[in-house]
């Protein structure tokens, strides 16, 4: 039953109840207990989005925000419970029948990933050179969202974004299997996700996180040993001694402008989560990897624990006292610094 009038509130509201006995309570429900399936009732206060009632496939979404009392979803639409038929809506981006649902427990604002994720995209829009793929692409790539308010089982859980999914449309991405598409999530931190290290042995998508990467999305996933080795192909680039290199080659392998982006806006958002983690790379060509910013709810002066930032967290180069530049983040932006500092100054 509605409870409340949506159009009241400005926002639409989103109803989960469990439908089998002995499913997990979706209060309870733990990353490591996977999707489980529920009915999903959206009431919606746009005219240009309707009401909806489905089946739903969900799963707890996000690292270190899975051990938060509210949790982030990834939930993915369908017709029945036998799940056959995908139930594809149009919630603002076109129809497509898996987003995501995020609780932004640490930022009150419920503002900050999706404001942030929306002057990215100007960022993108501002480029001289755009990827064709990301003209396509919903907000060129990046997330987008609104406030849901969500009940489950009839209780109130909250205040909730519903956003762009990190998934194959996010980018536009066309499905064919005998395109090299690929989207390669930096899901942790290590050598592996700064770059200073190429991705050891992989024979299948799980393999990656061994390297602190998610595949996100491959067109062929039964093939993802090129996804190893073009990403590798960047990595061994910025880890070379080879000033001709870097310079003449790594612009085939990296897309430059992107990479500075990436870099000039993860200072100014003082964003210190997204340094190596939270980069979503893609490539359209199997050959050439575009950086683009995700999960951006630690910024704007707090941290990614929602603590206040302070100067000893604040992410921005600094001068040492030897009188040397030093460089947080990964590999790329040292690189970018040295051997692309005239565009870096002229795009900053």
């Amino acid at each position: 039953n509605v409870l409340i009038d949506p159009t009241t509130l400005g926002m639409p509201i989103v109803y989960i109840e469990d439908i089998y006995e002995d499913a997990i309570p979706l209060a309870d429900l733990k990353k490591s207990d996977g999707e489980i399936v529920v009915k999903y009732k959206y009431v919606s206060n746009d005219e240009s989005i309707s009401d909806f009632d489905c089946y739903c496939e969900i799963k707890i979404q996000g690292a270190s925000s899975a051990s938060y009392p509210k949790k982030n979803f990834t939930i993915k639409l369908y017709k029945d419970e036998t799940l056959d038929k995908k139930n594809k809506v149009d919630l603002g981006w076109g129809k497509e029948n898996k987003y995501c649902m995020k609780a932004n427990y640490v930022d009150p604002s419920q503002a900050r990933n999706i404001v942030a994720a929306q002057l990215f995209a100007q960022v993108v829009e501002s480029r001289k050179n755009i990827a064709e793929g990301l003209k396509n692409a919903p907000n060129y790539g990046v997330i987008d969202g609104y406030p849901v308010l969500v009940y489950l089982n009839d209780e109130f859980h909250g205040l909730y974004t519903m956003n762009i999914p990190k998934d194959d449309w996010q980018f536009a991405m066309e499905g064919d299997e005998n395109a090299k598409e690929a989207l390669l999530m930096a899901d942790g931190w290590g050598d592996y996700t700064a770059l200073k290290l190429p991705i050891g042995e992989v024979t299948n998508i799980d393999d990656f996180l061994n390297y602190k990467f998610e595949v996100e999305y491959a067109s062929d996933e039964n093939n993802v040993i090129w996804i190893r080795d073009s990403f590798n192909e960047m990595v061994e680039i910025l880890n070379c001694n080879d000033d001709v290199r870097i310079k003449n080659v790594l612009p085939l392998h990296l897309d430059i402008e992107a990479a500075i982006d990436n870099m000039i806006f993860t200072y100014f958002l003082s964003a210190a989560d997204n340094t190596a983690k939270n980069v979503l790379w893609a490539t359209y060509d199997g050959k050439k990897w575009i950086p683009s910013m995700y999960d951006m709810d630690g910024t704007f002066g707090i941290y990614w624990n929602g603590e206040p930032i302070d100067a000893s967290k604040a992410v921005y180069p600094r001068i040492k006292s030897n009188g040397s530049l030093s460089i947080p983040g990964s590999k790329m932006y040292s690189v970018l610094c040295k051997y692309f500092a005239k565009e870096v100054e002229e795009r900053y």
